[in-house]
């Protein structure tokens, strides 16, 4: 049992990591020679639970992962602007080995600074929806506001020492005639 966990926490740092361990001062990075990437994860939980999965990674010459492949299941494809932010992630899943598939786009835009300022999410193709959110900064380039297809609005604070302070979340679900408010304060300090 402490094998399995050491070898999950070591897989999930390596997949935080991945396409992140290269030497910046080489311009063009050769994928097979310049970065230390996360090539294939296996999760075997056949002895339990009666499956398995395995997913696979592809990179550019950057050291990012461009595609992911898990068990002919879900394929995702991912692509980046000129200044190397993600511009969109398009994924395919299906449940029934192939029959149908789902499909999603998500196409970020970003201000000059380099902030996400609207991720749009459309997924009207086969299952008919579509969702946005904006997002706004303050002057220390945090988000301090998100409004998602008008429907959910989340405002944030910081406290002095940039931490989170509290979280302000109004949703509604019938276009705004009722609205439901919660707020979460977060309370920082040593153990």
């Amino acid at each position: 049992m402490r094998t399995t966990s050491l070898l999950a926490t070591t897989l999930l740092i390596f997949t935080a990591f991945a396409g992140c361990l290269h030497d910046n001062s080489v311009d063009d990075m050769d994928p097979n020679t310049g970065c230390l990437v996360l090539l294939q994860t296996v999760t075997d939980s056949s002895n339990n639970l009666g499956f398995s999965q395995s997913t696979n990674y592809t990179y550019d010459s950057g050291c990012r992962v461009t595609a992911t492949e898990s068990n002919g299941m879900t394929y995702q494809n991912t692509t980046y602007d000129s200044d190397g932010n993600i511009a969109t992630i398009e994924t395919a899943v299906t449940v029934d080995q192939g029959a149908s598939w789902y499909y999603t786009n998500m196409t970020n835009s970003w201000d000059i600074d380099g902030l996400l300022t609207q991720s749009v999410m459309d997924s009207s193709n086969n299952l008919g929806f579509s969702q946005y959110t904006n997002y706004t900064y303050d002057s220390e380039e945090r988000v301090i506001a998100t409004e998602s297809n008008g429907m959910t609005y989340q405002n944030t604070t910081y406290d002095s020492d940039g931490n989170i302070a509290t979280i302000e979340t109004a949703v509604t679900v019938d276009q705004g005639a009722s609205w439901y408010y919660t707020t979460t304060t977060h309370l920082w300090g040593e153990p």
